[in-house]
């Protein structure tokens, strides 16, 4: 192998030198590390799936409301960004969760149905959307709250950093 001096001295169009082995092993249970908790390892799940599932509504909806009005400039909704922080603050963070996944949930179904039945309109659009801004705006905060309870301070940071992945 090459030793470290004749790395830093030789080293084309490379950055870093070759991983061994051991520093794999290390750098996954580092990087990884909040993922040894079950509790963790679930929420993480559920969170890319869900995650997942309102980038895909929110594209659909703004689909939609381009379709059915034409209005490349319908606006983003952020009226109740101050609500969510709060609400996390005061009701318990694991039934806020939950109560804002079913919200989600409910709102895609009811949203699914109508444009199934032809029966919503750029008002019912946006009052689609003012639902949605209002989940999204109390959901994000509680789930971030949501974090500490899952898992020992020593893996905080890297939970952080694996929910901002």
């Amino acid at each position: 192998g090459r030793g470290s001096s004749e790395w830093r001295t030789y080293n084309p169009g490379m950055t870093a030198a070759p991983a061994r082995p051991g520093r794999l092993a290390a750098l996954r249970r580092r990087t990884f590390r909040s993922l040894r908790h079950r509790d963790y390892r679930r929420y993480f799940a559920g969170q890319i799936v869900s995650f997942t599932g309102s980038w895909a509504q929110s594209t659909a909806l703004m689909w939609l409301v381009f379709d059915r009005t034409a209005d490349p400039l319908w606006p983003p909704l952020m009226l109740v960004a101050a609500v969510g922080p709060t609400l996390a603050d005061h009701v318990p963070k694991r039934t806020l969760v939950l109560g804002t996944q079913t919200a989600f949930l409910v709102h895609a179904v009811a949203l699914a149905g109508l444009v199934a039945t032809g029966a919503v309109g750029p008002w019912g659009l946006f009052a689609f959307q003012l639902l949605s801004g209002v989940i999204q705006a109390i959901d994000l905060p509680a789930r971030l709250a949501f974090v500490p309870d899952l898992i020992p301070r020593d893996d905080l940071i890297n939970a952080v950093g694996l929910n901002s992945l």
